[in-house]
């Protein structure tokens, strides 16, 4: 397995991965290929992404926007890695590979939001990631 910048030419299987993992509980989303392209483009477009890929086929990814303040401030937009390939440390391997590049330029502080009912929350917390008591992620859905 190779990590390497993603770029618009991997859009669509990105997507295709993202409708595939995010279809399944405790999700359920009903993503279209052009709604999952289109999200994944904007993320691109003000952030930038990596992929784990492996004999050209994409078996994860992680898509970050970057803020240098008084520190460097990641926010992991999406992290995914195919169910066939989870447990298999690919997606530790992309956020290591996210902190080494990125603890180069001064004090990283990376922050996601994460579904509490999730694999990928008992996940982070694996990996040192601890909640924020001080922001409350909060929606509202309109019918």
């Amino acid at each position: 397995m190779k990590i390497r910048k993603a770029t618009k030419k991997d859009i669509s299987k990105m997507a295709r991965l993202m409708i595939k993992e995010f279809s399944k509980p405790p999700y359920n989303d009903r993503w279209t290929e052009r709604g999952a392209s289109t999200s994944i483009r904007l993320d691109l477009t003000i952030g930038i992404g990596y992929l784990a890929d492996e004999k050209s086929r994409i078996i994860g990814f992680i898509l970050i926007r970057e803020d240098i303040l008084d520190k460097v401030y990641l926010f992991i937009e999406n992290l995914i890695v195919d169910s066939d390939y989870q447990r298999k440390g690919i997606g530790a391997r992309l956020l290591e590979f996210v902190e080494k590049k990125y603890s180069k330029k001064g004090k990283l502080i990376i922050s996601l939001t994460a579904n509490r009912k999730s694999s990928a929350y008992n996940f982070y917390k694996k990996l040192g990631f601890r909640e924020n008591k001080m922001n409350i992620n909060m929606s509202k859905t309109i019918k």
